[in-house]
C-alpha cells in the first residue's frame, strides 16, 4: 500500500453479517486484529493526506465557487479570499496561501483569487 499513489482512503473492517460474502468465510480474522489493521491503515492514510496537503502551498488551482467556499478540481475544500464578489457556479483561478487544520475534519486550503474564469 505504501508504494501505491493515493492520498486518502476510506477504511472499515469487514463484518460477517448475514447475507454478506464475509459470512461465508471459513477462516476469519479476530475482530480485535481487524480493528488494529484498520487503525494502522487509517493512520497511514492520515499521514499521506497530510503530506499531500502540505504540497498544495503555493500551488495555483481552478476552483468552483459553491454557496459556501469552493472546491478545487482535485477535490480540496477551499476558503477563498477575493476582493471581488463571487457567485456560486463561477470558476476562478486561486493560489493556495495557507492551510487551516480543523479538529476531526480534513484541513481547509486558504487561497487568494487570481481571477474569474467563467
Amino acid at each position: 500500500m505504501v508504494a501505491s499513489p493515493w492520498s486518502k482512503i476510506h477504511v472499515f473492517p469487514y463484518s460477517e453479517r448475514q447475507g454478506t460474502r464475509a459470512a461465508l468465510f471459513t477462516e476469519t480474522v479476530e475482530l480485535r486484529e481487524r480493528k488494529a489493521r484498520a487503525l494502522r491503515i487509517r493512520e497511514l492514510s492520515d499521514e499521506r493526506l497530510s503530506l499531500t496537503i502540505q504540497k498544495q502551498l503555493g500551488s495555483v488551482k481552478k476552483v468552483l465557487i459553491l454557496k459556501q467556499g469552493g472546491l478545487s478540481r482535485d477535490y480540496f475544500n477551499i476558503d477563498l479570499q477575493s476582493v471581488t464578489e463571487l457567485r456560486a457556479g463561477q470558476e476562478v483561478t486561486a493560489e493556495v496561501i495557507a492551510i487551516q487544520n480543523r479538529e476531526g475534519r480534513e484541513p481547509l486550503l486558504i487561497a487568494k483569487s487570481l481571477g474569474v474564469l467563467s
